[in-house]
């Protein structure tokens, strides 16, 4: 396996107003209620901006919604595609179209959207982090458990077993894109600071590989970015004492998109 991209939503990761298409607009009990072609990771009380639905009318503006709980989103299952918009009055018969902007707030806890910038608070910063992982060594000083990467399929850090997160970074900083403003889209060269792991253990445990993912507070909800096996360094067998992840220096930096 060389270092990789995760594949699923990657594209919503490099769009510079990502956003979410609707396929279906009914009313419901009165509200509009839109269907999303993905799930849309909305939780009742979230803000959006809604256009261009094809046909309804009450279904442009700015709305609070009700995520509709298909099935229930716990801290397990996210994967609701229909929420209905508060306040609004439907009106009309849907032909077709449909976007559903989101704020800042609300992109933060969002799944399906990865910014590259400085700072979470601020435009197109999500809290990034890094996992140093456990891949094939089993046995010996080993966890018995490893991950074993699949790009095609797996998606959020759930994915990833908690005995094979041998290290977790905080959040990284000083992030910038090759243009020194933030998000990924404009120049698709990530960078950030280096990063410390501060008596990182167990000792004699190896480092076999890491992945870079957005934190959103729940593992079920916090996409995978980057999967790197192929660097100086690697494999690393801990010894207890801190370990500093210096990224690449050259043009590609991080990662180049």
């Amino acid at each position: 396996m060389a270092n990789a991209f995760y594949e699923l939503y990657r594209q919503k990761a490099v769009s510079p107003t990502p956003g979410l298409f609707v396929t279906a607009a009914v009313s419901n009990g009165g509200l509009v209620q839109l269907t999303t072609s993905l799930p849309h990771h909305l939780q009742t009380g979230d803000q959006v901006a809604v256009a261009n639905v094809g046909g309804v009318t009450g279904a442009t503006g700015v709305f609070l919604v009700t995520d509709l709980n298909s099935p229930a989103n716990t801290s397990t299952t996210f994967n609701s595609t229909n929420f209905t918009l508060q306040g609004s009055t439907f009106g009309g018969t849907y032909t077709s179209g449909g976007d559903v902007m989101l704020p800042d707030a609300t992109r933060k806890h969002n799944g399906h959207f990865v910014r590259w910038g400085n700072g979470a608070s601020t435009a197109y910063g999500d809290d990034i982090k890094v996992v140093a992982l456990n891949v094939t060594s089993t046995g010996g000083a080993d966890p018995a458990t490893v991950y074993t990467v699949n790009l095609h399929t797996d998606e959020y850090l759930s994915a990833v077993a908690s005995a094979a997160r041998l290290l977790t970074s905080s959040n990284l900083s000083s992030k910038l894109d090759s243009t020194g403003s933030g998000g990924t889209f404009v120049g698709g060269i990530a960078q950030a600071a280096n990063v410390v792991f501060s008596l990182a253990g167990p000792a004699g445990v190896t480092v076999e590989a890491i992945a870079l993912y957005k934190d959103t507070g729940l593992d079920i909800t916090s996409p995978l970015i980057a999967y790197i096996d192929t660097a100086t360094g690697l494999p690393l067998t801990l010894n207890g004492g801190d370990v500093t992840l210096v990224w690449d220096t050259g043009a590609n930096k991080i990662y180049s998109i």
